[in-house]
């Protein structure tokens, strides 16, 4: 019982924030969701192009224009949800970090086939 009644009250505090921050500018709540789901996919450092995708550039471009493309498409939007959810605009700038990063490597990690979801 009190671990359930732990498990409720941090769902209560996720809903909690996630209406503050709709509340705040949809629009940045889903650039974070996409960042979110981008990551959690579990492409953004296997794949250069699911990165290149995400930050809305070409695959194989520079580091310089990967930075400015992350900082135009999402800086603003995200320093908007800063206060109401800042762990999890942290957790977003790093994921942008990391598809910055897969995109200077430019080449492909190996990772095991997707399984068939037959």
């Amino acid at each position: 019982r009190p671990r359930a009644v732990a498990v409720f009250s941090k769902l209560e505090d996720a809903s909690s924030t996630v209406v503050a921050m709709l509340q705040i500018d949809q629009a940045a709540t889903l650039l974070l969701f996409d960042i979110a789901q981008a990551f959690d996919l579990g492409k953004i450092l296997a794949e250069p192009s699911a990165a290149a995708a995400l930050l809305g550039v070409a695959e194989g471009c520079s580091p310089k224009a990967a930075k400015e493309a992350a900082k135009k498409k999402f800086h603003a939007p995200l320093s908007r949800l800063q206060e109401t959810a800042r762990k999890e605009v942290e957790r977003a700038l790093k994921v942008l970090e990391l598809a910055e990063e897969s995109l200077v490597r430019g080449t492909q990690l190996w990772a095991p086939p997707e399984a068939d979801s037959a």
